[in-house]
């Protein structure tokens, strides 16, 4: 999880694009689209950490024959959930920072987060939704239908 802020009591990575990379002062005040960027960026990150995870639970599951199984769609809705948790805390830990540390109008900064914590939902609703589809089509109308 990116953040700003000191990364293991040091500058690094985690400091935020508008520092001076020492932990000093501000040199600039951030934009909004600085803010959209970063909370972006986080979000996509989540929604990667998702796809791994299915990924995962998918090549786990038909390694061991289970893969067309309720337990299988039971994880990939469980790993996609902890993602979107994830990204939520995120955004509202930005969102919280952000009104802090900035000048940037609070309405402005939630109405950004709310923009794109909406495309956050689509997404992760639509990974979920295509994961388990694609188990769901690998069984044969046919064989759900017999009785």
């Amino acid at each position: 999880m990116r953040s700003f802020g000191l990364v293991d009591g040091r500058p690094g990575e985690a400091d935020p694009p508008w520092g001076d990379g020492e932990g000093g002062c501000l040199f600039a005040e951030p934009s909004i689209t600085d803010f959209l960027e970063n909370l972006r960026w986080q979000l996509g990150e989540a929604v990667k950490r998702a796809k791994g995870a299915i990924a995962l639970i998918n090549a786990d599951h038909a390694k061991r024959g289970i893969l067309h199984s309720s337990m299988t769609n039971q994880r990939i809705t469980n790993a996609v959930k902890v993602e979107f948790d994830a990204g939520i805390e995120v955004a509202f830990g930005e969102l919280k920072r952000a009104i802090r540390i900035t000048k940037l109008d609070p309405k402005d900064l939630r109405q950004a987060t709310l923009e794109c914590l909406s495309t956050f939902l689509v997404e992760a609703k639509g990974l979920m939704a295509s994961s388990l589809r694609c188990l769901l089509c690998r069984v044969s109308p046919a064989s759900r239908h017999r009785g």
